[in-house]
């Protein structure tokens, strides 16, 4: 169900702005020359210095739709704008000018909407929503605007927010849509099929156009051409019918499990390291780990759920999510010790679901830098009662199903921010009690058991815990201490030490050839590597092995042989070029900023002058054999770049020729 994105290797591109619809198609040129990875196009905004990364991914099959994403990371953390799967310019562009908020096209008449779309050529197509493309001229007819009306007006008992949602992408709505419900009301507000806001009475924007899925009646009405007044919501209609369809699969599983607002839970295993969380997490959904950990932390059995969600600033979907998910994987169990039922949940299949499956979001966007809703509680009309008046595990038993008289939702006794400085008040309390034993550490500490499966993790344990396990459990996500005593403002001046340097050379240096280690050349190579993708800059790989000849001197070893023809390329390399071993037999060149054109001129620059700075090969020269490969072209991580310069090398001494490329395998 969840699309695996996080193991396709990245190009970072450095530009000054937005891009114009020129600049546009120029980035989709360079990302068809290279498939398979994405380039990420970055830029900061002057005035708020908010960083934005426009993403663009073809992957490796011939005639496939390009992926687009588009992120921003401010003081607030990373957080992802949108995506899309379109050949569709005229979708993209006005989305960018939108999340920069540049002049939105949206807004302009019809004509220069028309105008922009014969500037980026012609329309391709797209397998999701267009929620950026212009309206169709016949769309400006009586006839069609009677029919739009028509098909976005009902009831929301028979017509899902899904098919609403659905329906208005499809037909390129521009307009108001009301929904009228015993819960309040609810206006959101479509430009060319895209919702680009919504209000409740509990608040505005994506979390309260999400809170609709959970209505379960209300007339609908649409007044079509209404211009939005904001633009709350930049997330594609796929991805919010699939959050949608999420919160009504964790709001019934919490039923299911008696848990409400009030539920106070506490962790299932007080000997779980950090690693084993992080494991057990990346087993469940992509809510973010970080996020996840933070509330896995704050569980210390005292609060309930909304004052945690309160505390660390969490929407509504948020932390039910979270509760969800870290009660399915059997990591939290109520406070009389019941742990809940932690089978995997079905595939969302609500009655608001979509007929295909949704592209999930990205596990990034998942942080807490949405703004909270003015109430973290579960709504009554989202919780079930409970039968004979027993509580609910973990807390007091729900509301009852009841819609309240007017519309709206009751007034909580304490506001969130209320909530939120009594939480606070509580963790300074504990702070002071800490801080005197910060540095004290276990005795006896005794590692945890391997984690082999979930169920290894669950019961206890005996024994002290491990520090890192108890690091781990007594940390808190909201405070950190820090005691290094590296601290403070440098004021004496910090020299270049030449001789620091070369004992630093010297350690990673095989102590007879006086070269790099296999071990030392594969880190640089490591980070040469990242350098060349971080910059877009040319970066090649040559690695050789040679053999003595049969007209070898027998006075001479074969070290004397290794150790002059080391000296020798020691000396015509360039200074920038990094030499070292490469496996056993082997020996490898990092030749950075250098293409294969100029890695060849290398390995003939060698083989040209290896005699002229070790005249004593002149009658003992060995047989050497090159392999070269380059990046981007023959390669696009680093295991193919050594495994492709290999093959090269083998190729040249199976034809008995001094250097071979790999790029001449595949012309």
């Amino acid at each position: 169900m969840f699309s695996n994105q996080y193991n396709i290797p990245k190009q970072h591109y450095r530009v000054d702005n937005y891009p114009t619809v020129e600049e546009l198609q120029q980035y989709i040129k360079k990302a068809q020359s290279i498939t398979g990875i994405k380039h990420c196009f970055y830029w900061v905004e002057p005035e708020s210095q908010n960083q934005y990364t426009l993403t663009i991914h073809f992957p490796e099959k011939e005639g496939s739709i390009p992926e687009w994403w588009m992120h921003t990371k401010s003081e607030f953390g990373p957080k992802m704008l949108w995506f899309y799967r379109t050949s569709d310019l005229s979708i993209i562009y006005p989305q960018i000018l939108q999340a920069v908020g540049a002049p939105d096209p949206m807004a302009e008449e019809e004509e220069e909407a028309k105008s922009l779309t014969e500037r980026l050529g012609q329309r391709g197509q797209s397998v999701y929503a267009t929620p950026g493309s212009t309206l169709k001229k016949e769309l400006s007819e009586t006839g069609s605007r009677i029919a739009i009306a028509k098909l976005l007006t009902g009831d929301l008992s028979t017509l899902p927010l899904s098919s609403i949602l659905q329906t208005a992408a499809k037909e390129s709505a521009t307009g108001r849509l009301l929904i009228q419900s015993s819960n309040g009301e609810c206006f959101i507000t479509f430009v060319h099929g895209n919702p680009v806001h919504a209000t409740t009475p509990r608040g505005e924007g994506l979390e309260a156009l999400i809170e609709v899925f959970t209505w379960g009646d209300g007339q609908i009405t649409f007044n079509q051409g209404t211009k939005p007044d904001k633009n709350t919501i930049q997330t594609p209609v796929d991805q919010i019918v699939y959050k949608g369809a999420q919160l009504i699969e964790n709001i019934g599983y919490l039923q299911d499990n008696g848990i409400n607002e009030s539920s106070t839970l506490r962790r299932a295993n007080m000997q779980l390291s950090e690693q084993q969380f992080e494991q057990l997490i990346l087993q469940g959904p992509p809510l973010g780990l970080e996020l996840q950990k933070r509330f896995f932390q704050n569980l210390d059995g005292n609060r309930n759920l909304q004052d945690i969600a309160a505390f660390l600033l969490l929407s509504e979907s948020q932390w039910i999510g979270v509760v969800a998910n870290l009660m399915r994987l059997g990591l939290v169990q109520s406070p009389n010790g019941k742990p809940f039922v932690t089978q995997q949940a079905p595939p969302p299949a609500p009655a608001q679901a979509p007929a295909q499956a949704a592209a999930p979001p990205v596990q990034a966007a998942a942080t807490p830098g949405a703004a909270p809703m003015s109430n973290q509680s579960i709504p009554p009309h989202m919780m079930a009662t409970t039968t004979g008046g027993s509580q609910a595990v973990g807390g007091p038993a729900p509301a009852p199903a009841t819609a309240p008289k007017n519309p709206g939702f009751p007034p909580q006794s304490k506001s969130v921010q209320e909530k939120a400085i009594e939480s606070r008040s509580h963790f300074q309390q504990q702070l002071k009690a800490q801080m005197n034993t910060m540095d004290k550490g276990p005795d006896g500490p005794a590692s945890p058991p391997p984690m082999s499966r979930v169920a290894s993790l669950q019961g206890s344990l005996t024994g002290a815990p491990s520090p890192a396990v108890e690091a781990f459990m007594t940390s808190s996500g909201t405070y950190e201490f820090v005691t290094s005593s590296q601290l403070g403002i440098q004021t004496e001046e910090v020299k270049f030490d030449f001789n620091s340097s070369k004992a630093v050379w010297s350690a990673l240096c095989n102590t007879d050839t006086r070269i790099l280690t296999f071990e030392a050349f594969e880190m640089f190579l490591d980070r040469e590597f990242a350098r060349a993708y971080h910059f877009s800059a040319a970066f090649s790989l040559i690695v050789f092995s040679m053999k003595l000849s049969k007209s070898n001197d027998p006075s001479r070893t074969a070290s004397d042989t290794i150790h002059d023809v080391v000296r020798a390329i020691g000396k015509i390399k360039n200074d920038v070029d990094i030499f070292g071993h490469f496996g056993e037999r082997g020996y490898g060149l990092i030749l950075p900023g250098a293409n294969a054109s100029q890695a060849v001129s290398m390995v003939d620059k060698i083989t040209t002058n290896l005699t002229k700075f070790s005249p004593s090969l002149a009658n003992n020269r060995p047989i050497m054999f090159f392999g070269i490969a380059s990046v981007p072209q023959d390669a696009q991580d680093v295991g193919s770049l050594m495994s492709n310069a290999q093959v090269a090398m083998l190729e040249a001494s199976k034809r008995n020729v001094t250097r071979f490329q790999f790029r001449e395998l595949t012309s």
